[in-house]
C-alpha cells in the first residue's frame, strides 16, 4: 500500500518535525526501501497506490509488478479491495505491507507466509500498537471493517475480531512504524548504533543528508 511522496500529502505528523518537503523526501526513502524488500523476497507483487504515477519508483519494484489504484474509502475499505484483487488474481496467501516501516527484515515477511501454512490470519505487531503487516489465507472483509485505524488499540482490536470470527491467528516479531518525531528519533538512534541496515540504503542516505544540512 503506497502513496505518492508529495509534500503536504504524506507523513503529515512527521512534517511537524521536518517540514513537509523533508517529510515527503524521507517517505520516498521508505517507499524505495520497501520496494527493495519486495524485490529481495522474489514473490509476485502488487503495489496499490493512492494516485499519481510514482515516477522514479516503478523501476525499483520487481519485474511484472502490477500497479493498481487503491480507490476511495477509508483504509479498511481500500485494504479489503486490495486483498480481494490479489485473491481474484489467483493468490493462495497474501501478505500486505505498508511503506512506513523502513528496514523491515525480509525474515519477518517470510515468517508471515510460513505462518499462513498453519493459520488463517497473521499480524506483524508494530511498536505503536498497530501492525506493520497483515496476512490472510482468503478474503476476510469482516477483519477490516470498523477498526480503529491509526489508534494504539488497532492490533488488539484486530486480534479480537479474528478470534470472534473463529480465525486462527499468529503474530510475527515486532517492528516499528515511523509516523512522528518520536519514531524518527528511534530511527536515527538505531542508524547511529548501526542497528538499522536496510537494503538498499535510500532511507539511510536521506537521513545522512539531513544530518549534514
Amino acid at each position: 500500500m503506497a502513496r505518492e511522496p508529495v509534500p503536504g500529502r504524506v507523513k503529515t505528523r512527521l512534517a511537524a518535525a521536518l517540514g513537509p518537503v523533508r517529510a515527503a523526501e524521507l517517505y520516498g526513502g521508505f517507499l524505495a526501501d520497501t520496494l527493495g524488500l519486495v524485490t529481495r523476497l522474489r514473490l509476485p507483487a502488487s503495489v496499490f497506490t493512492t494516485g499519481g504515477r510514482l515516477a522514479g519508483f516503478r523501476e525499483l519494484a520487481p519485474a511484472g509488478t502490477s500497479w493498481v489504484p487503491q480507490g476511495s474509502g477509508d483504509l479498511g475499505a481500500r485494504m479489503r479491495r486490495a486483498f480481494a484483487a490479489c485473491f481474484r488474481a489467483g493468490a493462495r496467501r497474501v501478505v500486505m505491507l505498508g511503506t512506513d516501516s523502513p528496514g523491515l527484515p525480509a525474515r519477518h515477511v517470510r515468517a508471515a507466509f510460513r505462518a499462513l501454512d498453519r493459520c488463517d490470519v497473521v499480524l506483524g505487531p508494530a511498536l505503536d500498537g498497530g501492525y506493520y503487516l497483515v496476512g490472510l489465507d482468503r478474503p476476510r472483509p469482516e477483519l477490516l471493517r470498523g477498526m480503529p485505524w491509526g489508534e494504539p488499540s488497532l492490533l488488539e482490536a484486530t486480534a479480537r475480531r479474528a478470534r470472534e470470527t473463529g480465525a486462527g491467528l499468529a503474530l510475527t516479531d515486532p517492528w516499528f512504524d515511523v509516523d512522528n518525531a518520536r519514531d524518527l528519533a528511534l530511527l536515527r538512534d538505531l542508524a547511529a548504533r548501526g542497528e538499522f541496515r536496510p537494503r538498499p540504503r535510500h532511507t539511510l542516505r536521506i537521513l545522512e543528508k539531513f544530518a549534514r544540512s
